[in-house]
């Protein structure tokens, strides 16, 4: 059994189309992990090795103009290829770059597990620059026709994923978040407001601080966490509880490579609910732990 022929059968599982396209489907899915490549000359010579390379090289440009995938039926069959009881931890970014004079730009909630994150709905924005509140929320009003809100462990999200009608959303919903805010930011207390920068000046090197009671950022009444790195200054409101905030972003940030993201810091296997000590890397997204 070759391994297109292993994958036809769980594509036929969650997938609504035809054998023939799925079979080719399974076969080119096959053939882009195996050469690690997106040029369909090269690819050609592995999808059917019984047939001439220009018929299977006509066989993918057909492929690729006739025939689309709904967002919805891969972002079902994603999610249907996690283990059951998976909750779901999610990230949200935006990527651009320029093909000639025009601009890419593709805003993508993507799914964390194992270290990697996995595509399940995108929207391009037809722009250079920023995504806006709507399209973000549009983006998260598709992902709940797909899950229960329950679902969701955290959305996790950089800088530019802010403002007070986006977070507020975020509450109505009661989805848990952790984004990263600017320095800029204003943190208010019931004395005043000031700079998140200035508020964690004293921070030192691989130090983290957790403010005790909920500050206003963006209109809502969050809790924050300040870590300071090498070259730069972290700094993340969360909606999560105060106990929550001090299990869930340990002292270093943590980067690792999915779609580009820097994950800040976060213990998956906190974020489900453990409470086993620091010692070995999260089982969930396999990063090293440390303790807090």
């Amino acid at each position: 059994m070759t391994e297109s022929t292993a994958l036809l059968p769980i594509l036929q599982q969650h997938l609504p189309y035809n054998k023939a396209r799925l079979r080719c489907l399974a076969a080119f899915v096959i053939a882009l992990i195996k050469l690690r490549t997106v040029n369909l000359t090269q690819l050609a010579l592995a999808i059917n090795p019984n047939a001439k390379a220009a018929s299977n090289y006509r066989r993918l440009q057909r492929f690729l103009a006739l025939f689309a995938i709904k967002q919805q039926h891969i972002a079902r069959l994603v999610l249907a290829m996690l283990p059951q009881q998976h909750t779901l931890t999610l990230a949200l970014d935006r990527t651009n770059w320029k093909l000639g004079r025009t601009h890419v730009n593709f805003l993508v909630l993507a799914v964390c597990y194992r270290g990697l994150a996995m595509p399940l709905l995108w929207r391009t924005l037809g722009k250079a620059g920023n995504s806006n509140t709507d399209e973000r929320i549009s983006l998260i009003k598709e992902l709940l026709k797909l899950v229960k809100t329950e679902q969701i462990a955290l959305l996790v999200a950089d800088r530019e994923f802010i403002g007070q009608r986006w977070l507020a959303y975020l509450e109505e919903q009661q989805i848990p978040y952790l984004v990263r805010i600017r320095s800029n930011a204003l943190i208010g207390s019931a004395e005043r407001s000031r700079p998140a920068s200035a508020v964690f000046a004293s921070l030192g090197v691989g130090k983290k601080q957790v403010l005790k009671k909920k500050r206003r950022v963006y209109g809502q009444r969050v809790f924050i966490v300040g870590v300071r790195l090498k070259n730069d200054l972290l700094i993340v409101a969360t909606n999560l509880s105060a106990k929550r905030a001090v299990a869930h972003v340990v002292a270093a940030a943590v980067a690792y490579s999915a779609m580009g993201w820097i994950i800040f810091g976060v213990c998956c296997s906190t974020l489900q609910g453990s409470t086993e000590p620091f010692d070995r890397p999260c089982d969930f997204c396999h990063v090293p732990r440390a303790a807090s």
